[in-house]
């Protein structure tokens, strides 16, 4: 395999390979075997579409399953996020409050220096 190689492609396994093979000797052997008894093209096209739905339903199943996992994964790293979020948002709200009080001493302390100054007059 190439480096080059996008990364949401995956490496086939091995029973990958041995699903679809299998798969493709029953959809082979069920045709050939429909054409020696001599049945009807209907007949054909009824096993065909019988496969069909069986590796479109096996399919489906297999993604619904992958996207309830990843579902699952990111309501985990949500809910972490929430926490470390509000963990630093309650410290800040904290340290806020603690600082509107230094400077409600501040500006008390200025009112009082700013009442013993005099202003010259000439």
């Amino acid at each position: 395999m190439s480096e080059a190689m996008a990364p949401e492609m995956k490496n086939i396994t091995p029973p990958q390979v041995c699903l679809i093979l299998g798969l493709a000797l029953i959809l082979a052997g069920s045709v050939v075997w429909l054409a020696a008894l001599g049945e009807d093209i209907g007949s054909t096209f009824a096993a065909l579409a019988a496969v069909a739905i069986t590796i479109a339903g096996a399919f489906g199943y297999a993604k619904a399953n992958q996207l309830t996992r990843n579902m699952d994964q990111v309501n985990q790293n949500v809910d972490h996020v929430k926490d470390l979020s509000n963990g630093r948002l309650t410290a800040v709200l904290d340290d806020n409050k603690a600082l509107q009080g230094d400077i409600r001493d501040l500006h008390e302390r200025i009112a009082a220096l700013s009442i013993l100054i005099t202003p010259d007059h000439k």
